[in-house]
């Protein structure tokens, strides 16, 4: 698993900073923004650090979606 341990989402995947996780999958973990902007705001983040959206492989898309209607049925 690459993680930076310098990016607060590696850290709260690493279990090293504190978060209320509602939802974790292999790739990605779900959890409340410290100040979210609605009720139910959640934060969706791969698991693997990558610089941005270009650099994430194709077959994360397939788990997001999952992920994304397992969270909208909460």
């Amino acid at each position: 698993m690459k993680l930076k341990s310098d990016c607060i989402f590696c850290r709260i995947i690493g279990r090293q900073s504190p978060a209320y996780i509602v939802l974790e999958s292999d790739h990605f973990i779900c959890f409340f923004p410290l100040k979210p902007d609605v009720h139910g705001h959640t934060l969706i983040v791969s698991k693997e650090h990558y610089h941005d959206i270009r650099d994430c492989p194709a077959e994360l898309g397939t788990d997001l979606l999952l992920i994304v209607q397992s969270l909208s049925k909460r």
